[in-house]
């Protein structure tokens, strides 16, 4: 289970997580480097909304290199199963 999801239910809070999208776009320039990446080159982004009994409290994007998602199907799934896109 997914840390935010753990520590909202410990508090007695219902979490939640929406997916926004899953899509390949550029590497945003901030963001390129520390994926070892020129800065434009296309990468996975995950764009997810976190909510607190049903409040959105913060949003999150995951960039992953194109290489790492082409070999790990999973990621590209709005649900990429138990543990999320850490656990592939």
């Amino acid at each position: 289970q997914a840390a935010y999801l753990a520590e909202a239910a410990q508090s007695g809070a219902v979490p939640g997580v929406r997916v926004l999208s899953v899509q390949h776009r550029p590497a945003p320039e901030d963001i390129a480097p520390l994926l070892g990446v020129a800065p434009g080159t296309e990468v996975l982004a995950r764009q997810r909304l976190y909510l607190r009994d049903d409040v959105p409290v913060e949003t999150a994007t995951s960039f992953i290199p194109r290489d790492v998602a082409d070999a790990i199907p999973p990621l590209r799934a709005e649900n990429p199963g138990s543990g999320g896109i850490y656990a592939r």
